[in-house]
């Protein structure tokens, strides 16, 4: 007696092996999170996805020819926190916070004092939690961050505000750049685990 043979184009093979390691994945690491919840861990790894806007005073646009903002971009960022206490951690990252600028419409002229893009922003902060007797924490973020760019630097103030819940975490955040401050809505997923 002969098996049928089953002919599956590949792309189709791909995809489903694809699908299978991807529940696999996500299997293990809700068992792990189940293992280990947010309280219990002493450090986590971040990792954030959102959006930034560049909050540009209409006259230092204005009085540069050939240089056209780009109000907004994707940031991404990374990091580890280390929790300090119940409420409290110290949160270590690099975020990239996109092109400021349109870099088609940036004047020959000034392609050698603009910083095109911020992709290696330095931040520490403190990260404190309020307790409101909620499934969704508040919490408040202070701190610094460092640029070091092609053609600038910066060291000023990172301030932010959101709330919490498990692993998850919605987030606003001022990076205090003295040309064009940068604010950033970012969504944020936490994985837990201890020495």
């Amino acid at each position: 007696m002969r098996l049928p043979t089953l002919n599956v184009p590949v792309p189709v093979v791909r995809l489903l092996f694809a699908v299978m390691a991807f529940s696999g994945i996500s299997a293990a690491n809700a068992q792990t999170i189940n293992m280990m919840e947010m309280k219990d861990a002493r450090y986590y790894l971040l990792g954030s996805v959102g959006y930034a806007e560049y909050d540009y005073k209409p006259s230092d646009i204005s009085d540069v020819e050939g240089l056209s903002p780009d109000n907004s971009d994707v940031t991404l960022r990374g990091g580890l926190g280390v929790r300090v206490s119940d409420v409290s951690a110290i949160e270590i990252g690099m975020s990239d916070l996109g092109s400021p600028v349109q870099i088609d419409n940036i004047a020959s002229v000034l392609a050698s004092k603009v910083d095109t893009d911020l992709d290696q922003v330095f931040e520490f902060s403190v990260v404190t939690q309020f307790d409101v007797g909620t499934s969704f924490t508040p919490i408040g973020r202070i701190g610094f961050f460092s640029f070091d760019g092609d053609k600038n630097n910066a060291d000023d103030l990172l301030i932010g505000l959101g709330v919490q819940r498990d692993n998850i975490r919605f987030e606003v955040q001022r990076y205090d750049f003295d040309v064009a401050p940068i604010n950033t809505v970012t969504f944020s997923y936490l994985i837990p685990f201890s020495d």
